[in-house]
């Protein structure tokens, strides 16, 4: 037999409870209050200016006489440094810089890549065929009936492949070859 006075009866809430006799939405609503408060604290020591030793004047301040650089050979300036690793920078440079005529190539070729990948949007295989033949059969031929034997006969034929853009491979390609371009004139405008 049932006991009826331990079953909840029917529409009544049933409670349950945290550690310490607190009811669950009290304790919920506690517990992020004080993951809250807890952001809040304050971590580690407060931020102090390290001390520096700073002078007052320029090293070269006792020297009052100014001693400007000889002037050297203009087209070879950036030898007063005396920095060898500048020296090959500047050779390398001079030794890749384009004349004007391999720039333009070069301008030709990117916006010929660009036609190549605006090219591929479109369909890749296309071929048309076409054909038309008068026949004439021999009159002797026979179970012929009389009928005529001679007729013209057409033949038209169009074939056309492509794929399908649908992950945007070439839309992005478009893209690339048309970064491309406008780099090889930015850089072409900028060395010479």
């Amino acid at each position: 037999m049932l006991n009826h006075d331990k079953q909840p009866r029917a529409g009544s809430r049933i409670r349950t409870y945290a550690p310490g006799g607190a009811s669950v939405p009290r304790f919920a609503a506690a517990f992020t209050l004080a993951v809250l408060v807890s952001g809040c604290t304050k971590l580690g020591p407060d931020f102090l200016r390290p001390e520096t030793d700073v002078q007052k004047e320029w090293m070269e301040a006792e020297t009052s006489e100014f001693k400007p650089v000889e002037p050297t050979d203009d087209g070879r300036w950036w030898t007063v440094f005396g920095d060898p690793v500048l020296d090959r920078l500047v050779q390398v440079a001079y030794q890749q810089n384009l004349t004007l005529k391999s720039a333009g190539v070069r301008i030709l070729e990117a916006r010929a890549q660009l036609g190549i990948a605006v090219g591929s949007l479109y369909p890749q295989q296309q071929q048309a065929t076409g054909d038309v033949r008068y026949n004439k059969t021999s009159k002797n031929i026979a179970n012929t009936a009389g009928g005529d034997l001679s007729f013209w006969n057409y033949d038209v034929g169009l074939t056309a492949g492509w794929e399908i853009d649908f992950w945007g491979r070439f839309a992005r390609g478009i893209e690339s070859a048309d970064a491309g371009l406008l780099a090889s004139v930015a850089t072409t405008t900028t060395c010479s």
